[in-house]
């Protein structure tokens, strides 16, 4: 998957969502790796990435 950097994304490992920066290919920094609600890693997303200036990818990648 091709993606403009930088981005933040939610990612769900091990049933916990993670809210994670992508800063590049090679790197990427978790905000947040506590969250079990979808809503509450949405809500950190969103106000992360408005006080960084970084979009949010819609939706949540599953790591299986």
């Amino acid at each position: 998957m091709q993606c403009e950097y930088p981005f933040i994304r939610i990612e769900m490992v091990n049933g916990y969502y993670s809210v994670v920066l992508y800063l590049s290919e090679d790197r990427h920094s978790p905000i947040s790796m506590t969250f079990l609600d979808y809503e509450l890693s949405r809500k950190l997303a969103e106000s992360q990435g408005a006080l960084l200036g970084v979009r949010v990818l819609e939706g949540y990648y599953r790591d299986f």
